[in-house]
């Protein structure tokens, strides 16, 4: 899984003077520092001032050196915002807030290993070899990591698409009103686009009818004429075949969130190991795994810039920033489940190389694809999240 971070500079933490030096560093990086708690002291007009943590951070690495001097707006490190609770708001066309819940935002860190020695060969009921078990040994401090991973499994939440289609469609319709005056074309325009009619009016743009109605139909079920509104307002990749609002029509309901470790990739890192996906079921498709990444790294409208344009002209740098680590469907990332099954914790640790580390997350069970096995362990898709 891709990492994030975050680059903080010294005004972020409450430093305003115009130059000052760096006299220590209090935290070392890939440490975890709490709220008010120094990282390092600087020197304002020969006075040593501490600099402390305005969040609960882990700190990725440090940008600046001992005895060097720096203004406010000069990157000092790179760190992830741990445990933070978030909220969007979409404003509708009566002036309406309404206030959505958001998990703290995805922000995996390097996880290094030391394999410990026990090489073991796993054979089934069956007399097959599944594969080689390889118990890793994780340090206190990485342990610490992965929980802060395994607790944003639990708590992340799916990409608000209809909250961002409906909040650049509203946007849209007060551009129309505030530039061009155009209330009838405009209209028509929106209504041809939401599907409501030749007599649409304008000022019903914002209604709940509205964008249900568009948030409710499948992709193959758009017309030409709202598919290319959509287009024009550069929006049309939040209901196409890849966005969340596409997911469950295509897939079925989620049936769990689930946590693994991919012991197919190979020897790289196992934070790149470590993957977050549903497992979703129908009666047409069956059970199908669909990973899931952060919609900055996965979602196609933040890889075009008008596309993102739009999403910065209804929300605030704090609210996209949340957006952009929302979960969302990895292209290419569904793989059909040949056979799904519940194993005990036994099964699991001795098939599992990092049992130790991820059992506690979760009910352990075993998939079965065309081209091998994994385990995995189910975790509840929460209250506040739609996948």
């Amino acid at each position: 899984m891709p990492k994030l971070k975050k680059a903080y500079s010294l005004r972020e933490f409450g430093v305003l003077s115009d130059k000052c030096i760096i006299k220590k560093w209090l935290a070392n990086e890939n440490n975890v520092v709490l709220k008010n708690t120094p990282i390092l002291e600087i020197i304002v007009n020969n006075e040593s001032i501490p600099v402390q943590a305005n969040a609960d951070l882990f700190i990725i690495s440090c940008l600046r050196s001992e005895g060097e001097e720096l203004g406010p707006d000069d990157f000092i490190l790179t760190s992830i915002e741990l445990g933070r609770t978030d909220q969007i708001k979409t404003t509708n066309t009566n002036d309406l807030t309404r206030e959505i819940p958001v998990p703290s935002e995805f922000k995996q860190v390097r996880i290094s290993t030391t394999p410990i020695t026990r090489n073991e060969t796993i054979v089934d009921s069956c007399n097959t070899q599944i594969y080689q078990s390889n118990a890793i040994s994780l340090r206190r401090e990485q342990v610490e990591n992965l929980n802060i991973f395994i607790e944003y499994c639990k708590n992340a939440r799916s990409f608000q698409a209809s909250e961002v289609l409906e909040s650049i469609i509203t946007n849209e319709k007060q551009k129309m009103e505030d530039e061009q005056g155009l209330w009838k074309v405009g209209g028509a325009l929106l209504g041809l686009a939401l599907g409501v009619g030749d007599g649409f009016d304008l000022m019903d743009v914002g209604s709940s009818f509205a964008f249900s109605n568009i948030a409710n139909m499948a992709y193959n079920q758009v017309s030409k004429e709202q598919r290319e509104f959509l287009r024009q307002i550069h929006s049309l990749w939040l209901v196409d075949q890849r966005s969340p609002l596409e997911l469950r029509r295509r897939l079925g309901d989620p049936i769990g969130r689930f946590i693994g470790y991919d012991t197919d990739v190979g020897n790289s890192d196992p934070d790149e190991n470590i993957f977050i996906t549903n497992i979703h079921q129908n009666s047409s498709r069956g059970l199908n795994l669909q990973l899931l990444s952060p919609a900055q790294l996965a979602a196609s409208g933040f890889e075009n810039n008008l596309s993102v344009e739009k999403i910065r002209e209804v929300f605030d740098s704090e609210n996209y920033e949340i957006l952009a680590n929302q979960l969302y469907p990895i292209d290419g990332g569904t793989i059909p489940i040949k056979a799904m099954r519940i194993i005990s914790k036994e099964e699991a640790e001795k098939k599992d190389p990092m049992y130790s580390y991820l059992h506690k997350s979760g009910e352990p069970y075993r998939l079965t694809f065309d081209e091998g096995e994994h385990i995995v362990y189910k975790i509840n898709i929460p209250s506040h999240s739609d996948f």
